[in-house]
C-alpha cells in the first residue's frame, strides 16, 4: 500500500512540475498521509468488534419447529397399542379390548401408511396393512388439530371373513391430535353375519 502511494504520489509530483527533493517531500507526505487513513480505518474496526465474535448459526426454535411438523413438511411416526370398540351388537359378547400394536408412517400430513396387529372381536389375531388419507384438516399448527379422511386397508384374522383369509376395506377416520399426542376415532360397518359393526377408538403416540 505504501509502495503504490509512493509511486502515485511522484507521478503526480512530476506531472506538477515538481522534482528533486520537492517530489521526494510529497511522497512521503502522501506516504504518511496514507499510512494515517490506514490507521483510522483498523481503530474504527477494532472498535466495532466484539471480543470472542464467531458467526451466527441460524437456530429453529421449538415453536418453529412444531409448526413445520404440523403442516406435513416432515416425516412423522405414530405406534398404538391396539384399539377399543363398542359394538352395536351388545348381546353377542363380543371381544371390546382391542389390544395389539400397530405404526402410523405419514410422508405428509394427509398421506400415510399404518401396520399392526390387535385381539379382534372373535378374540382371534388380525393383522393389517393400509393406506390412510386425510385430506381435511382443522385446528392450529401448535395446537389441537382434527383430520377427517379414508382408510384403506387388508385385513385378516376373522373366522367367519373368508375362512379368516385376507379381504379389504374402507373405513372413515377422524384423527384428533394435540403434538404427540392423537386419537383416531372410527365407525366398523357391519357386513352380515360376517364382521360386527362398531364405534372403535385407538391412542397414539408420535414417537418420531
Amino acid at each position: 500500500m505504501a509502495r503504490r502511494t509512493r509511486a502515485a504520489v511522484l507521478l503526480l509530483a512530476a506531472a506538477m512540475g515538481l522534482t528533486g527533493g520537492g517530489a521526494a517531500r510529497a511522497a512521503s507526505l502522501g506516504v504518511q498521509a496514507a499510512a494515517d487513513v490506514q490507521t483510522r480505518d483498523a481503530q474504527a474496526r477494532d472498535a466495532e468488534a466484539v471480543p470472542g465474535d464467531v458467526p451466527a448459526i441460524p437456530r429453529v426454535s421449538p415453536q418453529a419447529r412444531d409448526a413445520h411438523d404440523a403442516d406435513g413438511d416432515r416425516w412423522q411416526v405414530w405406534i398404538n397399542p391396539g384399539l377399543y370398540s363398542r359394538h352395536f351388537e351388545r348381546d353377542r359378547g363380543l371381544r371390546e379390548n382391542n389390544t395389539g400394536l400397530g405404526a402410523e408412517v405419514f410422508v405428509t400430513r394427509e398421506h400415510g401408511l399404518l401396520t399392526g396387529g390387535y385381539h379382534n372381536s372373535n378374540d382371534a389375531w388380525t393383522r393389517y396393512l393400509g393406506y390412510q388419507w386425510r385430506p381435511l384438516w382443522w385446528g392450529e399448527p401448535r395446537g389441537w388439530q382434527a383430520g377427517l379422511g379414508v382408510i384403506v386397508a387388508a385385513f385378516d384374522g376373522y373366522p367367519e371373513m373368508r375362512g379368516g383369509g385376507w379381504f379389504i376395506a374402507a373405513l372413515p377416520v377422524l384423527a384428533i391430535e394435540y403434538r404427540r399426542i392423537g386419537v383416531n376415532l372410527t365407525v366398523v360397518p357391519g357386513y352380515k353375519d360376517r364382521l360386527h359393526g362398531a364405534l372403535a377408538m385407538q391412542v397414539r403416540l408420535r414417537v418420531w
